[in-house]
């Protein structure tokens, strides 16, 4: 079978980058379904900070204080030194590929699991995003019925979804500058906070407790290997395994130029931080007030400004959740209805999924909730992983992530039966049907076995099953002389490596969006002769 040459930027934007250009709509929608153009990216330290938000959020601290409750603090901090390595090699590893491509945790999926199965895992991780919404928009609702009990719960619960609605409809220009407005406030808070931890100016904080925070075990949970599992298994997936997530769908924005520097800073600031300083924090906070929730702490210690850097925190971080979210479902209902209204149509639905998730008692099981999501997410990612290294690159397989409709095959027989099999087995486990150990050893097997499946499954194909599983049809590059088109059906204008030669519309160039939400089409490009070749990419 002889191989099909292409050049780079048949695959990738690698122009220059130019000044950003783009009205409006652009800087609402960010190119929410198709992949960042040259000229909608800027450099790594902006990138980085606007990612940030994501590490000031209040659900480390909460979570290291809900682990040591659950678990004891020893078993706790164990788990957190294992996410944090994990985290810190899944992220360095995808962060990788999105910059150099462009391309969002959702296009990514696509080849790995197909053009309609990564859409499966768009929808869970919008249902995701919004649970991540839901623990932030608690600590708010709980740090605002502190300050003003006058008002249920259940009200500032409303209170707060709502008031995500405006500034959800804006992208990620407004949200940089959001993350940057409110950093140093942050900072500050911070600071003021620990000062009030350390300095006992609360009645109701213990300093000798506090200072043995390392040891606090308030249930007297035994200190063994099937506790830090579990410990390890709650946290890894939920706050590890995510951040490989979230921080793909900024990490695109970073300028191609600066792909080697700024994955390592984008990647020591926003995995360092969260995973290990604010987690450690929370527990510090638990041992010397008692009191688990963040909000309700910073209320306590530092009075009316806890309640205010709680608020600024809260908003830093949940404008990401709804970003993450809406682009799930955006994707989501694109793939499967061709339905594309854009991502600000999806802010309504997303924050009506996350007020409903508030307003149940999430807290009470959240150990367990946070398995089950672990489990999704750290087999989301070791697929994504174990693919590319495993058997992209051992049986020459395109190295780059196809996202166009009309070159992607439906489902990739890899990816989705090296990722499902085992959550499957991982959610049986997780259940405490087969005893404690099971139940601690969920999470590491979804983490395992997924990453080295793909190359097991591929194994058991052909050469030509294989192909089929990665390539829909063979790739027409544009012609050679541009750099830019015209799509045939909503003329507008884009890079190259965004379109498909289209026969249904009269071999016209078409862009990935119009090709994604044509479906009277029934991909006729992909039926009868459509040919199958292996791709060697030719980088000049």
């Amino acid at each position: 079978m002889s191989e099909l040459r292409i050049e780079a930027r048949d695959v990738y934007d690698d122009r220059p980058t130019p000044p950003r250009e783009g009205g409006r709509d652009v800087a609402m929608d960010d190119h929410g379904t198709r992949k960042i153009p040259a000229n909608w990216r800027w450099g790594y330290i902006g990138a980085t900070f606007t990612s940030f938000g994501v590490s000031t959020a209040m659900i480390y601290l909460l979570s290291g204080a809900l682990y040591a409750q659950a678990y004891g603090a020893r078993a706790a901090i164990i788990g957190a030194v294992v996410t944090w390595i994990y985290a810190f090699v899944a992220c360095f590893f995808v962060i990788r590929h999105v910059i150099n491509e462009g391309i969002s945790s959702d296009l990514l999926s696509r080849s790995t699991f197909g053009y309609m199965g990564s859409s499966y895992i768009a929808i869970l991780y919008a249902v995701v995003c919004s649970f991540y919404f839901a623990a932030e928009g608690s600590v708010m609702a709980s740090a605002l019925h502190e300050a003003q009990p006058a008002v249920p719960y259940w009200g500032w619960a409303v209170i707060t979804g709502a008031s995500f609605v405006l500034v959800g409809m804006f992208g990620m220009v407004l949200l940089t500058k959001i993350q940057w407005a409110t950093l140093v406030l942050y900072f500050v808070g911070l600071g003021a906070a620990l000062w009030a931890l350390f300095s006992g100016n609360d009645s109701r904080v213990s300093l000798d407790a506090m200072r043995a925070w390392s040891t606090y075990n308030p249930n007297n949970a035994p200190f063994d290997v099937w506790t830090v599992l579990q410990a390890v298994g709650g946290y890894i997936g939920v706050l590890g395994a995510i951040l490989a997530v979230f921080n793909m769908d900024v990490a695109r924005f970073i300028r191609r130029e600066d792909r080697v520097v700024g994955r390592w800073v984008f990647n020591l600031v926003n995995v360092t931080f969260p995973v290990l300083i604010m987690y450690i924090v929370g527990i510090q906070m638990l041992a010397g007030s008692g009191q688990p929730d963040p909000g309700v702490s910073l209320v306590r210690l530092i009075g009316p400004f806890g309640l205010f850097i709680t608020l600024i925190t809260q908003v830093r971080i949940n404008v990401l959740n709804m970003y993450g979210g809406t682009l799930g479902l955006a994707n989501f209902f694109s793939r499967m209805f061709g339905f594309v209204p854009g991502r600000q149509f999806w802010v309504f639905p997303f924050l009506i999924l996350a007020t409903g998730i508030i307003l149940t008692p999430f807290r009470e099981y959240f150990p367990r909730i946070t398995i089950y999501i672990s489990v999704f997410l750290c087999a989301w990612v070791s697929t994504l992983v174990g693919e590319r290294v495993l058997v992209r690159k051992r049986r020459g397989l395109p190295q780059y992530s196809e996202v166009r409709r009309s070159y992607l095959p439906r489902y990739n027989v890899i990816g989705m039966v090296s990722m499902w099999v085992p959550v499957a087995i991982a959610c049986v486990m997780a259940s405490g049907a087969f005893g404690v150990k099971a139940l601690a050893l969920a999470v590491p097997f979804s983490i395992v076995v997924p990453f080295f499946a793909p190359a097991l499954v591929a194994a058991c194909l052909s050469e030509e099953r294989l192909l089929r599983a990665y390539i829909g049809r063979d790739l027409a590059p544009a012609p050679k002389e541009n750099d830019l088109l015209t799509c045939t059906v909503c003329k507008h204008e884009f890079h190259r490596s965004d379109f498909a030669l289209c026969p249904y519309h009269k071999n016209g160039w078409i862009c990935s969006y119009c090709c994604m939400s044509e479906l009277r089409c029934e991909t006729v490009c992909q039926t009868g002769d459509a040919r199958i070749s292996p791709v060697l990419l030719q980088i000049e």
